[in-house]
């Protein structure tokens, strides 16, 4: 885009814009370290993702889980379903 914004990709989910110098809010008194674990479909991100975080004690997010249909091949689950569920491991309900 040329006007400076950041934008999802695609239209699937609409979430607010900000200008690419805006920070996103944080949650000052969270200290807890973040790990991205990205590539290619196949490549063991999960695996790898799964055998980190059992080895130095984090707590796991595999969106794989949280984003497709528990019960059909290849179906999101509905945005309902996704919010909810980040929103309750979000405070610690897991």
């Amino acid at each position: 885009m040329m006007n400076g914004s950041i934008t999802p990709a695609g239209p699937r989910h609409q979430l607010p814009t900000r200008k690419w110098n805006e920070a996103p809010a944080v949650n000052r008194n969270d200290n807890a370290m973040r790990v991205l674990v990205f590539g290619n479909s196949g490549s063991g991100k999960s695996t790898f993702a799964r055998r980190l975080s059992a080895q130095h004690n984090l707590k796991e997010l595999d969106l794989d889980h949280v984003v497709w249909s528990k019960t059909e091949f290849a179906k999101f689950r509905p945005d309902e379903e996704i919010i909810h569920e980040l929103l309750y491991r979000r405070v610690g309900n897991e």
